[in-house]
């Protein structure tokens, strides 16, 4: 769960583009269609040679063959479905938040393990955007790309939409932020070490 800093803004929360879930998801969900089409007709049909085969291998009727072949389908099944969930979920919690003060990056490594890595916006030495091909540039989605003098030397919004729109927030942000700084008379060092957060609320 990310937090937020006293008096911190959130100003954007993004993810990547629906059509990215959808070419991630769409040829599971097709195996998964599949496999159920065929669940459902196993009854009508003859396994053939495979039914010939589980009959030499093991001492077992057709109707029993078919119920084995079921059987392993619907594991395969309960594999693809988790899957699917796991792609989801990657496209729900991978997320980028700009606040007034920083950019971060909330990233799902595996079902129970997050990793969040963020950038002050005075640590941002350059923003450009890629967007490349004929559907990204119809459906305006693309990547992002930020060049830091801090640790992560570069930090990518990856496949998100209105790339271009977000440079400019980023830009206007990194702009505010330190003319903010410049008018208190702060330092960036004294920002980062602020440790009053606040839940942030994923209402988006």
């Amino acid at each position: 769960m990310l937090h937020l800093k006293e008096n911190e803004k959130v100003l954007l929360i993004t993810r990547r583009h629906w059509l990215v879930l959808v070419f991630h998801i769409l040829p599971t969900a097709l195996a998964f269609s599949a496999i159920v089409i065929a669940i459902l007709l196993l009854p009508f049909v003859s396994l053939g040679p495979l039914s010939d085969w589980l009959a030499e291998t093991f001492p077992i009727a057709e109707y029993s063959a078919k119920i084995t072949v079921a059987f392993l389908l619907a594991l395969l099944l309960l594999i693809l479905w988790e899957v699917i969930f796991m792609q989801v979920a990657h496209y729900y919690l991978d997320t980028w938040v700009v606040t007034d003060q920083r950019t971060v990056h909330t990233e799902l490594l595996g079902l129970f393990n997050r990793f969040l890595t963020s950038i002050y916006h005075h640590q941002i030495q350059d923003v450009s955007v890629d967007v490349k091909g004929i559907l990204p540039t119809f459906m305006n989605y693309g990547n992002v790309q930020i060049q830091t003098a801090g640790a992560h030397r570069e930090f990518v919004f990856r496949e998100i939409p209105e790339p271009y729109k977000t440079k400019e927030l980023i830009v206007q942000a990194q702009f505010t932020f330190l003319r903010e700084l410049q008018e208190s008379g702060s330092s960036p060092e004294n920002v980062e070490k602020e440790q009053k957060p606040e839940e942030l609320a994923r209402d988006d």
